[in-house]
């Protein structure tokens, strides 16, 4: 998906099923990308969520 210049990225749960170094991997292209993009992250987990600029939270 990467490979596509797109200037949106939706994300759902893209670091569920990793452990914590496929994660890290994973967070480091995405920061990689992130300067010049519009990302849309939806996670559980707080260290994916600790990616982004802005943050709602739905309870």
């Amino acid at each position: 998906m990467f490979l596509r210049d797109v200037d949106i990225y939706i994300f759902d749960e893209v670091t569920r099923a990793f452990d914590q170094y496929s994660e890290n991997i994973i967070h480091e292209a995405i920061e990689t990308i992130a300067p010049d993009k519009t990302i849309m992250n939806v996670a559980h987990r707080e260290s994916s969520i600790g990616l982004c600029n802005r943050k709602i939270t739905l309870d």
